[in-house]
Protein backbone atom coordinates (compact mmCIF):
# COMPACT_ATOMS: atom_id res chain seq x y z
CA UNK A 1 0.00 0.00 0.00
CA UNK A 2 3.84 -4.86 10.13
CA UNK A 3 2.83 -7.06 11.77
CA UNK A 4 1.22 -6.35 15.49
CA UNK A 5 -1.48 -6.47 17.55
CA UNK A 6 -5.48 -5.08 15.82
CA UNK A 7 -7.88 -5.66 13.49
CA UNK A 8 -7.61 -9.33 12.07
CA UNK A 9 -8.61 -9.67 8.38
CA UNK A 10 -11.02 -12.40 7.68
CA UNK A 11 -9.60 -15.66 6.32
CA UNK A 12 -12.58 -16.68 3.98
CA UNK A 13 -14.37 -14.36 1.27
CA UNK A 14 -18.19 -14.69 0.94
CA UNK A 15 -19.67 -14.81 -3.05
CA UNK A 16 -19.59 -10.74 -3.87
CA UNK A 17 -23.19 -9.94 -4.56
CA UNK A 18 -23.23 -7.35 -7.46
CA UNK A 19 -27.16 -5.98 -8.21
CA UNK A 20 -28.42 -5.06 -11.22
CA UNK A 21 -30.23 -1.08 -10.69
CA UNK A 22 -32.28 -0.39 -13.88
CA UNK A 23 -33.62 2.36 -12.41
CA UNK A 24 -30.58 4.37 -10.84
CA UNK A 25 -30.21 7.77 -10.76
CA UNK A 26 -29.00 9.68 -13.26
CA UNK A 27 -27.79 13.35 -14.08
CA UNK A 28 -30.92 15.87 -15.62
CA UNK A 29 -30.55 17.73 -18.61
CA UNK A 30 -30.63 20.96 -16.65
CA UNK A 31 -26.71 19.48 -15.33
CA UNK A 32 -28.75 18.77 -11.97
CA UNK A 33 -27.78 15.60 -10.08
CA UNK A 34 -30.13 13.19 -9.36
CA UNK A 35 -29.33 10.27 -6.24
CA UNK A 36 -31.87 7.24 -6.31
CA UNK A 37 -35.11 7.04 -8.50
CA UNK A 38 -37.81 8.64 -5.91
CA UNK A 39 -35.16 12.26 -5.97
CA UNK A 40 -36.80 15.46 -8.34
CA UNK A 41 -34.52 17.36 -10.69
CA UNK A 42 -35.47 20.20 -8.52
CA UNK A 43 -34.63 18.53 -5.51
CA UNK A 44 -30.81 17.67 -6.97
CA UNK A 45 -30.62 21.34 -8.44
CA UNK A 46 -31.15 22.82 -4.90
CA UNK A 47 -28.83 20.09 -3.32
CA UNK A 48 -25.94 21.30 -5.95
CA UNK A 49 -27.08 24.92 -4.87
CA UNK A 50 -26.59 24.45 -1.29
CA UNK A 51 -24.12 21.91 -0.54
CA UNK A 52 -27.05 19.29 0.46
CA UNK A 53 -27.77 16.34 -1.52
CA UNK A 54 -31.72 14.13 -1.22
CA UNK A 55 -30.49 10.40 -0.07
CA UNK A 56 -32.39 7.66 -1.49
CA UNK A 57 -34.73 5.74 0.72
CA UNK A 58 -33.06 2.44 1.61
CA UNK A 59 -34.26 -1.00 -0.60
CA UNK A 60 -35.21 -2.96 2.03
CA UNK A 61 -35.04 -3.41 5.82
CA UNK A 62 -31.18 -4.61 5.97
CA UNK A 63 -30.18 -1.25 4.50
CA UNK A 64 -32.06 0.58 6.76
CA UNK A 65 -31.11 -1.57 9.81
CA UNK A 66 -27.15 -1.08 8.41
CA UNK A 67 -27.25 2.64 8.52
CA UNK A 68 -26.19 5.09 6.06
CA UNK A 69 -22.89 4.54 4.36
CA UNK A 70 -19.29 4.86 5.76
CA UNK A 71 -15.92 5.29 5.29
CA UNK A 72 -14.41 1.95 2.23
CA UNK A 73 -10.80 0.92 0.80
CA UNK A 74 -11.15 -0.39 -2.54
CA UNK A 75 -8.08 -1.74 -3.08
CA UNK A 76 -6.92 -3.13 -6.95
CA UNK A 77 -4.21 -5.75 -6.57
CA UNK A 78 -3.55 -9.78 -6.12
CA UNK A 79 -4.65 -12.13 -4.31
CA UNK A 80 -5.64 -15.81 -4.58
CA UNK A 81 -8.82 -16.96 -6.01
CA UNK A 82 -9.77 -20.43 -6.91
CA UNK A 83 -6.41 -22.01 -5.39
CA UNK A 84 -3.95 -19.53 -7.88
CA UNK A 85 -2.94 -15.68 -7.87
CA UNK A 86 -4.95 -13.93 -9.50
CA UNK A 87 -5.75 -9.80 -10.12
CA UNK A 88 -8.25 -9.02 -7.89
CA UNK A 89 -10.54 -6.03 -7.16
CA UNK A 90 -11.24 -6.14 -2.86
CA UNK A 91 -13.00 -4.14 -0.43
CA UNK A 92 -11.79 -3.29 2.96
CA UNK A 93 -13.75 -2.02 5.84
CA UNK A 94 -11.69 1.43 6.98
CA UNK A 95 -9.88 -0.31 10.19
CA UNK A 96 -8.30 -2.84 7.08
CA UNK A 97 -10.88 -6.00 7.38
CA UNK A 98 -11.63 -7.43 3.81
CA UNK A 99 -15.47 -7.57 3.05
CA UNK A 100 -15.68 -9.26 -0.68
CA UNK A 101 -13.18 -9.87 -3.36
CA UNK A 102 -13.77 -10.95 -7.14
CA UNK A 103 -11.62 -11.76 -9.58
CA UNK A 104 -11.01 -8.41 -12.03
CA UNK A 105 -7.92 -7.12 -13.82
CA UNK A 106 -8.13 -3.03 -12.79
CA UNK A 107 -6.41 -0.44 -14.40
CA UNK A 108 -8.34 2.35 -13.02
CA UNK A 109 -10.83 3.24 -10.25
CA UNK A 110 -11.73 6.57 -9.68
CA UNK A 111 -14.94 7.15 -6.53
CA UNK A 112 -17.54 10.08 -7.72
CA UNK A 113 -17.64 12.51 -4.38
CA UNK A 114 -20.98 13.74 -5.81
CA UNK A 115 -23.09 10.90 -7.35
CA UNK A 116 -21.88 8.39 -4.96
CA UNK A 117 -20.73 6.18 -7.82
CA UNK A 118 -17.38 3.98 -8.10
CA UNK A 119 -16.09 3.64 -11.93
CA UNK A 120 -13.77 0.84 -11.95
CA UNK A 121 -11.71 0.13 -15.68
CA UNK A 122 -11.33 -3.41 -16.27
CA UNK A 123 -8.95 -4.97 -18.67
CA UNK A 124 -10.73 -7.75 -20.12
CA UNK A 125 -8.15 -8.96 -23.02
CA UNK A 126 -6.98 -12.28 -22.58
CA UNK A 127 -3.14 -11.57 -22.41
CA UNK A 128 -3.89 -9.54 -19.93
CA UNK A 129 -5.92 -11.69 -17.30
CA UNK A 130 -3.66 -14.93 -17.97
CA UNK A 131 -0.18 -13.58 -16.74
CA UNK A 132 -0.11 -11.84 -13.40
CA UNK A 133 2.48 -9.37 -13.53
CA UNK A 134 3.96 -7.34 -10.66
CA UNK A 135 2.45 -3.89 -10.14
CA UNK A 136 0.37 -4.86 -13.24
CA UNK A 137 -2.30 -5.44 -15.19
CA UNK A 138 -1.00 -3.42 -17.72
CA UNK A 139 -2.74 -1.88 -20.65
CA UNK A 140 -1.74 -1.41 -24.40
CA UNK A 141 -3.43 0.30 -27.46
CA UNK A 142 -6.24 -2.34 -28.46
CA UNK A 143 -7.01 -3.53 -25.20
CA UNK A 144 -10.73 -4.59 -24.11
CA UNK A 145 -11.76 -2.50 -21.62
CA UNK A 146 -14.95 -2.07 -19.52
CA UNK A 147 -15.96 0.82 -17.53
CA UNK A 148 -18.07 -0.39 -14.60
CA UNK A 149 -20.39 2.42 -12.64
CA UNK A 150 -21.31 0.94 -9.12
CA UNK A 151 -22.35 1.91 -6.29
CA UNK A 152 -21.51 -0.21 -2.47
CA UNK A 153 -22.80 -1.17 0.09
CA UNK A 154 -20.17 0.01 2.62
CA UNK A 155 -21.10 -2.37 5.42
CA UNK A 156 -21.05 -5.64 4.05
CA UNK A 157 -18.52 -4.79 0.53
CA UNK A 158 -21.59 -5.65 -1.87
CA UNK A 159 -21.36 -4.13 -4.68
CA UNK A 160 -24.47 -3.01 -7.15
CA UNK A 161 -23.97 -2.66 -10.83
CA UNK A 162 -25.46 0.14 -12.57
CA UNK A 163 -23.93 -0.28 -15.95
CA UNK A 164 -20.87 -1.38 -18.02
CA UNK A 165 -19.42 -0.38 -21.22
CA UNK A 166 -16.80 -0.90 -23.67
CA UNK A 167 -14.64 2.77 -23.61
CA UNK A 168 -10.94 3.02 -24.74
CA UNK A 169 -7.79 1.29 -23.05
CA UNK A 170 -6.98 4.24 -20.36
CA UNK A 171 -2.59 4.97 -20.55
CA UNK A 172 -2.11 4.39 -16.66
CA UNK A 173 -4.02 4.23 -13.49
CA UNK A 174 -3.04 7.36 -12.17
CA UNK A 175 -4.26 9.46 -15.22
CA UNK A 176 -8.15 8.96 -14.38
CA UNK A 177 -10.12 11.54 -12.79
CA UNK A 178 -14.14 12.71 -11.70
CA UNK A 179 -15.43 15.56 -12.67
CA UNK A 180 -18.77 16.66 -12.46
CA UNK A 181 -21.20 13.74 -14.19
CA UNK A 182 -17.93 13.35 -16.03
CA UNK A 183 -15.03 10.74 -16.08
CA UNK A 184 -11.69 11.99 -17.91
CA UNK A 185 -9.19 9.94 -18.36
CA UNK A 186 -5.74 9.54 -20.77
CA UNK A 187 -6.06 6.68 -23.01
CA UNK A 188 -4.08 5.61 -26.26
CA UNK A 189 -5.44 7.09 -29.55
CA UNK A 190 -7.68 5.28 -31.59
CA UNK A 191 -6.71 4.30 -34.68
CA UNK A 192 -7.88 6.69 -36.92
CA UNK A 193 -5.67 9.42 -34.57
CA UNK A 194 -2.83 9.21 -36.59
CA UNK A 195 -1.41 12.49 -35.34
CA UNK A 196 -1.51 11.76 -31.58
CA UNK A 197 -0.23 8.75 -29.61
CA UNK A 198 -2.64 9.62 -26.71
CA UNK A 199 -5.66 12.12 -26.43
CA UNK A 200 -8.16 13.01 -23.22
CA UNK A 201 -11.40 11.03 -23.38
CA UNK A 202 -14.50 12.11 -21.40
CA UNK A 203 -17.18 9.75 -20.67
CA UNK A 204 -20.32 11.29 -19.39
CA UNK A 205 -21.22 9.28 -16.48
CA UNK A 206 -25.02 10.77 -15.61
CA UNK A 207 -26.11 7.44 -18.06
CA UNK A 208 -24.39 4.51 -16.74
CA UNK A 209 -26.17 1.78 -19.17
CA UNK A 210 -24.96 3.89 -22.33
CA UNK A 211 -21.69 4.87 -23.43
CA UNK A 212 -21.23 8.27 -24.25
CA UNK A 213 -18.41 10.73 -25.54
CA UNK A 214 -18.92 13.97 -23.53
CA UNK A 215 -17.06 15.67 -26.76
CA UNK A 216 -14.48 15.05 -29.46
CA UNK A 217 -11.03 13.04 -27.86
CA UNK A 218 -8.63 15.97 -27.26
CA UNK A 219 -5.09 14.97 -28.52
CA UNK A 220 -1.98 15.34 -26.69
CA UNK A 221 1.27 15.71 -28.02
CA UNK A 222 3.07 13.87 -25.15
CA UNK A 223 2.51 11.75 -21.99
CA UNK A 224 1.84 13.37 -18.61
CA UNK A 225 3.26 12.89 -15.88
CA UNK A 226 0.33 13.93 -13.26
CA UNK A 227 -3.01 14.72 -14.12
CA UNK A 228 -5.68 16.90 -11.84
CA UNK A 229 -9.31 17.27 -12.11
CA UNK A 230 -11.05 20.19 -11.21
CA UNK A 231 -14.80 19.47 -10.32
CA UNK A 232 -17.64 22.12 -11.60
CA UNK A 233 -20.20 21.85 -8.52
CA UNK A 234 -22.34 23.77 -10.71
CA UNK A 235 -22.80 22.31 -13.95
CA UNK A 236 -21.50 19.32 -16.03
CA UNK A 237 -17.43 18.95 -16.50
CA UNK A 238 -14.85 20.98 -14.42
CA UNK A 239 -11.19 21.47 -15.47
CA UNK A 240 -8.47 19.30 -16.68
CA UNK A 241 -5.11 19.84 -15.75
CA UNK A 242 -1.89 18.17 -17.31
CA UNK A 243 1.40 18.05 -15.78
CA UNK A 244 3.64 17.43 -18.07
CA UNK A 245 8.08 17.53 -18.23
CA UNK A 246 9.53 19.14 -21.40
CA UNK A 247 13.28 19.95 -22.18
CA UNK A 248 13.90 23.24 -22.47
CA UNK A 249 14.54 25.39 -25.26
CA UNK A 250 17.92 26.26 -24.61
CA UNK A 251 19.43 23.88 -25.81
CA UNK A 252 21.67 23.19 -22.13
CA UNK A 253 20.04 19.79 -21.24
CA UNK A 254 17.58 21.54 -19.34
CA UNK A 255 14.15 20.34 -18.31
CA UNK A 256 10.88 22.39 -16.52
CA UNK A 257 7.39 21.46 -15.70
CA UNK A 258 4.93 23.08 -17.11
CA UNK A 259 0.90 22.84 -16.46
CA UNK A 260 -1.90 23.10 -19.63
CA UNK A 261 -5.58 22.91 -18.64
CA UNK A 262 -8.57 22.21 -20.31
CA UNK A 263 -11.87 23.29 -19.41
CA UNK A 264 -14.56 20.45 -19.90
CA UNK A 265 -18.19 21.79 -19.86
CA UNK A 266 -21.79 20.31 -20.75
CA UNK A 267 -21.31 20.71 -24.68
CA UNK A 268 -17.65 19.18 -24.86
CA UNK A 269 -13.57 19.52 -24.34
CA UNK A 270 -12.24 22.91 -24.62
CA UNK A 271 -8.70 23.24 -26.13
CA UNK A 272 -5.46 23.42 -24.13
CA UNK A 273 -4.38 26.50 -22.33
CA UNK A 274 -0.99 28.18 -22.52
CA UNK A 275 1.25 26.64 -20.68
CA UNK A 276 1.91 27.66 -17.19
CA UNK A 277 5.87 27.16 -16.13
CA UNK A 278 6.21 25.65 -12.55
CA UNK A 279 9.02 25.52 -10.79
CA UNK A 280 13.07 25.68 -11.18
CA UNK A 281 15.07 24.31 -14.24
CA UNK A 282 16.16 20.50 -13.35
CA UNK A 283 19.69 19.52 -14.79
CA UNK A 284 17.90 15.58 -15.59
CA UNK A 285 14.75 14.19 -16.29
CA UNK A 286 14.26 12.53 -12.51
CA UNK A 287 11.36 14.07 -11.36
CA UNK A 288 7.48 14.34 -11.38
CA UNK A 289 4.95 16.61 -9.71
CA UNK A 290 2.62 15.84 -7.54
CA UNK A 291 -0.65 17.13 -7.90
CA UNK A 292 -4.53 16.44 -6.42
CA UNK A 293 -7.69 19.11 -6.07
CA UNK A 294 -8.74 20.74 -3.20
CA UNK A 295 -12.58 21.56 -3.26
CA UNK A 296 -12.00 23.49 0.12
CA UNK A 297 -9.66 25.86 -1.19
CA UNK A 298 -11.47 25.54 -4.85
CA UNK A 299 -7.56 25.06 -6.17
CA UNK A 300 -5.38 22.32 -7.30
CA UNK A 301 -2.33 21.60 -5.22
CA UNK A 302 1.26 21.09 -6.84
CA UNK A 303 4.41 19.52 -4.91
CA UNK A 304 7.04 20.85 -6.89
CA UNK A 305 10.60 19.00 -6.45
CA UNK A 306 13.88 20.29 -5.28
CA UNK A 307 16.54 21.11 -8.07
CA UNK A 308 19.22 18.76 -5.91
CA UNK A 309 18.89 16.78 -3.32
CA UNK A 310 18.12 16.24 -0.11
CA UNK A 311 16.39 19.60 -0.76
CA UNK A 312 13.35 21.96 -0.22
CA UNK A 313 10.51 21.24 -2.13
CA UNK A 314 7.54 23.23 -2.06
CA UNK A 315 3.79 23.23 -2.05
CA UNK A 316 1.73 25.04 -4.22
CA UNK A 317 -1.77 26.18 -4.96
CA UNK A 318 -3.29 26.50 -8.78
CA UNK A 319 -6.24 27.86 -10.00
CA UNK A 320 -7.44 25.93 -13.37
CA UNK A 321 -10.35 28.43 -13.50
CA UNK A 322 -8.08 31.20 -13.97
CA UNK A 323 -4.79 29.38 -15.17
CA UNK A 324 -3.04 31.12 -12.33
CA UNK A 325 -0.31 29.58 -9.27
CA UNK A 326 -1.46 31.26 -5.71
CA UNK A 327 1.07 33.07 -3.66
CA UNK A 328 2.81 32.78 -1.30
CA UNK A 329 2.93 28.76 -1.80
CA UNK A 330 1.03 26.73 1.08
CA UNK A 331 4.38 25.68 2.67
CA UNK A 332 7.71 23.70 2.35
CA UNK A 333 9.89 20.16 3.57
CA UNK A 334 13.14 18.77 2.79
CA UNK A 335 12.45 16.02 0.21
CA UNK A 336 15.26 13.14 -0.41
CA UNK A 337 13.39 11.81 -3.41
CA UNK A 338 12.04 14.12 -6.56
CA UNK A 339 9.80 11.87 -7.40
CA UNK A 340 6.59 12.71 -6.44
CA UNK A 341 3.52 10.58 -6.09
CA UNK A 342 -0.20 12.13 -6.61
CA UNK A 343 -0.85 14.16 -3.51
CA UNK A 344 -3.62 12.74 -0.94
CA UNK A 345 -5.77 15.99 0.38
CA UNK A 346 -7.85 15.92 3.67
CA UNK A 347 -10.57 18.38 2.85
CA UNK A 348 -11.61 18.40 6.64
CA UNK A 349 -8.48 18.65 7.87
CA UNK A 350 -7.24 21.04 5.10
CA UNK A 351 -4.12 19.65 4.53
CA UNK A 352 -2.07 17.99 1.76
CA UNK A 353 -0.14 14.60 2.15
CA UNK A 354 3.09 14.23 -0.06
CA UNK A 355 5.36 11.35 -0.53
CA UNK A 356 7.90 10.04 -3.16
CA UNK A 357 9.56 6.84 -4.64
CA UNK A 358 12.82 6.28 -2.99
CA UNK A 359 11.45 8.13 0.27
CA UNK A 360 10.53 6.42 2.87
CA UNK A 361 8.49 9.50 4.81
CA UNK A 362 5.11 10.80 4.46
CA UNK A 363 5.43 14.52 4.51
CA UNK A 364 2.23 16.47 5.49
CA UNK A 365 1.38 20.24 4.39
CA UNK A 366 -1.01 22.49 6.15
CA UNK A 367 -3.06 24.46 3.32
CA UNK A 368 -4.53 26.59 6.17
CA UNK A 369 -2.23 29.30 8.68
CA UNK A 370 -2.38 28.27 12.28
CA UNK A 371 -2.27 24.79 11.80
CA UNK A 372 1.25 23.21 12.52
CA UNK A 373 2.77 20.27 10.66
CA UNK A 374 4.06 17.04 12.00
CA UNK A 375 7.21 15.93 11.37
CA UNK A 376 7.87 13.64 8.29
CA UNK A 377 6.45 10.16 9.36
CA UNK A 378 8.89 7.05 8.87
CA UNK A 379 6.62 4.78 6.53
CA UNK A 380 8.96 1.67 6.84
CA UNK A 381 9.05 1.52 3.10
CA UNK A 382 9.26 3.58 0.11
CA UNK A 383 6.40 5.42 -0.88
CA UNK A 384 4.39 4.18 -3.80
CA UNK A 385 1.22 6.06 -3.02
CA UNK A 386 -0.98 8.08 -0.67
CA UNK A 387 -4.65 8.15 -0.11
CA UNK A 388 -6.77 9.27 2.87
CA UNK A 389 -9.90 7.77 4.35
CA UNK A 390 -12.28 10.79 5.34
CA UNK A 391 -14.89 8.58 8.13
CA UNK A 392 -11.59 7.37 10.18
CA UNK A 393 -8.91 10.52 9.25
CA UNK A 394 -6.44 8.18 8.82
CA UNK A 395 -3.37 8.41 6.06
CA UNK A 396 -3.33 5.18 3.84
CA UNK A 397 -0.22 3.96 2.04
CA UNK A 398 0.11 0.98 0.69
CA UNK A 399 3.28 -1.16 -0.64
CA UNK A 400 4.28 -4.18 -2.92
CA UNK A 401 8.23 -4.33 -3.81
CA UNK A 402 7.77 -7.53 -6.00
CA UNK A 403 11.03 -9.08 -6.38
CA UNK A 404 11.83 -12.40 -5.51
CA UNK A 405 11.20 -11.70 -1.91
CA UNK A 406 8.61 -9.36 -2.20
CA UNK A 407 6.98 -7.65 0.78
CA UNK A 408 3.65 -5.85 0.92
CA UNK A 409 0.59 -4.34 2.46
CA UNK A 410 -1.02 -1.15 3.86
CA UNK A 411 0.29 1.36 6.34
CA UNK A 412 -2.57 2.83 8.32
CA UNK A 413 -1.55 6.58 9.95
CA UNK A 414 -4.05 7.89 11.94
CA UNK A 415 -4.22 11.91 11.97
CA UNK A 416 -5.78 13.91 14.83
CA UNK A 417 -5.34 17.41 16.04
CA UNK A 418 -4.18 18.62 19.30
CA UNK A 419 -3.62 22.35 21.27
CA UNK A 420 -5.97 25.24 21.05
CA UNK A 421 -8.03 26.26 17.74
CA UNK A 422 -5.52 29.09 16.45
CA UNK A 423 -3.02 26.84 17.46
CA UNK A 424 -3.47 23.26 16.29
CA UNK A 425 -0.64 20.94 15.92
CA UNK A 426 -1.31 17.52 13.38
CA UNK A 427 -0.47 14.39 14.66
CA UNK A 428 0.36 11.26 12.71
CA UNK A 429 0.09 7.80 14.32
CA UNK A 430 1.04 4.71 13.44
CA UNK A 431 -2.10 2.02 13.67
CA UNK A 432 -0.77 -1.56 13.88
CA UNK A 433 -3.38 -3.62 11.35
CA UNK A 434 -2.63 -7.09 11.10
CA UNK A 435 -1.93 -7.17 7.36
CA UNK A 436 -4.04 -9.93 5.10
CA UNK A 437 -1.14 -12.35 3.73
CA UNK A 438 -3.23 -13.22 0.98
CA UNK A 439 -3.84 -9.58 -0.83
CA UNK A 440 -1.07 -7.57 -2.63
CA UNK A 441 -2.16 -4.12 -3.00
CA UNK A 442 -1.11 -2.20 -6.50
CA UNK A 443 -3.21 0.90 -5.92
CA UNK A 444 -6.21 1.58 -3.57
CA UNK A 445 -9.19 4.28 -3.94
CA UNK A 446 -11.03 5.59 -0.47
CA UNK A 447 -14.75 6.82 -0.48
CA UNK A 448 -14.24 10.30 -0.06
CA UNK A 449 -17.60 12.15 -0.66
CA UNK A 450 -17.08 16.36 -1.61
CA UNK A 451 -18.16 17.85 1.82
CA UNK A 452 -21.76 18.47 2.07
CA UNK A 453 -22.86 16.10 0.10
CA UNK A 454 -23.93 12.57 0.44
CA UNK A 455 -24.48 13.59 4.08
CA UNK A 456 -20.67 13.83 4.72
CA UNK A 457 -19.90 17.14 6.85
CA UNK A 458 -16.82 17.76 8.13
CA UNK A 459 -18.06 19.22 11.60
CA UNK A 460 -18.49 15.30 12.14
CA UNK A 461 -15.41 13.96 10.67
Amino acid sequence: MAASAGCSLIDAYGTVVTETASDAGHGGEDGSIRKGKDASTEDARKGLETGTQAEAEPTDAGEKDAGPPTGAIVVSGEGTVDGGLEYVLAVLDPTGNELSREKMAVVGITFDGLLDQWYILEDTTPGTIESVAPGGPFTAPGDSVVMHTRQLDTHTGAWKDLGSVPVPPPFAPDYVVALNQRLAYVAYASDDAASSAMELVVIDTSAPNTFVDAGMPLPLSQSPVGLIGTRDLSGPGGHVTFLQEIANADGGGTYQFELLTSQVSATGIGPLGAAQEVGPGYSASTQAVGGASYIGGNVNVLAIPPETLPGTATVSGYDSKLDTLNQPSYGTFTASSSFFRPIAISECRQTAFVVATKDVSLYTVPLISGLMAPAPFDLGQNGSDIRYEPYTNTALAPYNSGGANPIWGITFISVTETGASNARTLALTNELIQQNADLRPIYIATRTPVPGYLGFNCTEH
